[in-house]
């Protein structure tokens, strides 16, 4: 009997695990069983590297895989990565930025895009250059249309030519002539602000909604809105007499600000530093701040379940609720500054949310081989993610589905599911 009874405790134990199994598989994306990873999100996030002691080079692991190897370039280009995808009416583009510093950084950059068609695997070349007007192209919008814009710059962040400063914000590609041109409609809303002519430019935040309307978000508070079907430019409001640093939009196109003091020299999130800006409303009104201090974040990404992130510290819940994801924050960056760790390491920021929910960072160090820094994922279910790479600084997610980074002069292509 004891043996029958021991069976019988066996077959049911198997169908209990094996519905369990079937659970979490059904929950679980499995994300860590695809991807190779080199460590975890949390080694990648909040554990400060040895001092002195170099990160081995780790190129993506699979599922990457190179997709083409960018065009050969007289000079090797500072930096390359890819900036923006889309599709025409019979093929898919990657646009990719290669920028390059000067012997003066204030001679510095964007020499050209270098795009990729997906059929053919095909590159052909585009300037950066608006109008041969020493304007280049910071930034990359599609609207739903298929169009291209431009958000206008200078050579350089710190460029403080007039022409820079009081060009078109924005510029649209001609694909007939394949160059870039000045919007008129735009021309009186400058690209950049500056207090006096000593101080750092400050560039405007523009950001496109899915009925494509461009909103530009001046550094001195003014916001204004450009629809580019009607071709119709609004003004808004003015914000508190700060610098806006990042806005990022939600799908109800209502708007998550954030506002840096230049007199402060805080390491943690201060009061009135996050800002929500309602267009319908027209009202702009402080969110509170989490009960303790969170330090070190540079960043925000609002996701499509509404959390608004602060780089990899944590998200606020659309409720209000705040959630911190770093353990022993204080104690870290008293770690961070106290035993110069900054040396070694920055902290990661946060890039996109990808069409599966997965939260991408990247830790981009200063061109110094070998201290830590590359790219790692985090799924907010499972609370977990993975450190794939130690290159590399940008992604984009095209409409079908496909991941593209660029890393040395490699195009990398990641399909994360199926149309």
């Amino acid at each position: 009997m004891k043996s029958a009874y021991e069976k019988v405790f066996r077959v049911v134990s198997l169908l209990v695990l094996l519905i369990l199994v079937s659970a979490c598989s059904k929950q679980s994306p499995g994300f860590a069983q695809t991807d190779q990873c080199y460590k975890t999100f949390d080694e990648f996030a909040y554990v400060l590297p040895e001092k002195g002691v170099f990160q081995e080079k780790i190129l993506p692991l699979e599922p990457w895989k190179v997709e083409a190897t960018l065009p050969e370039y007289p000079e090797k280009p500072w930096s390359e990565y890819v900036m923006a995808t889309r599709d025409t009416e019979s093929y898919s583009e990657v646009w990719v930025s290669r920028f390059s510093w000067g012997d003066d950084p204030a001679d510095s950059a964007f020499y050209e895009f270098v795009v990729f068609r997906t059929d053919t695997k095909e590159w052909r070349t585009v300037s950066a250059e608006v109008e041969n007007s020493g304007v280049f192209v910071q930034e990359l919008f599609v609207t739903k249309d298929g169009d291209l814009w431009g958000k206008n710059g200078g050579r350089s962040i710190i460029d403080r030519s007039p022409i820079a400063l009081e060009s078109s914000i924005l510029s649209k590609y001609n694909q007939e002539i394949e160059s870039f041109e000045f919007v008129d409609e735009v021309d009186d809303i400058p690209a950049a602000w500056m207090k006096n002519e000593y101080d750092i430019p400050q560039w405007a935040e523009v950001v496109l909604s899915t009925n494509s309307v461009f909103w530009m978000f001046l550094p001195h508070g003014k916001i204004y809105s450009y629809d580019s079907v009607t071709q119709k430019v609004e003004y808004h409001v003015e914000l508190p007499p700060y610098n806006i640093t990042q806005v990022v939009m939600s799908s109800d196109n209502t708007f998550y600000l954030k506002l840096y003091d230049p007199n402060s020299m805080s390491f943690y999130l201060e009061e009135n530093e996050l800002f929500y800006y309602d267009p319908v409303a027209e009202s702009v009104q402080s969110l509170d701040n989490p009960d303790i201090p969170w330090y070190g974040f540079h960043g925000i990404l609002l996701d499509k379940d509404g959390r608004l992130w602060l780089d990899a510290e944590g998200y606020r819940e659309k409720n209000g609720n705040w959630h911190e994801l770093r353990p022993w924050s204080l104690d870290y960056y008293r770690e961070w500054i106290g035993n110069s760790a900054w040396r070694w390491t920055t902290d990661p920021y946060v890039m996109m949310e990808s069409s599966d929910g997965r939260i991408w960072f990247a830790i981009n160090h200063p061109d110094v081989s070998g201290y830590k820094r590359g790219i790692a994922w985090f799924d907010p279910r499972t609370k977990s993610g993975c450190w794939f790479t130690s290159e590399g600084d940008n992604l984009v997610e095209d409409s079908h589905k496909n991941l593209w980074l660029v890393v040395e002069d490699k195009l990398y292509k990641y399909s994360i599911g199926t149309e």
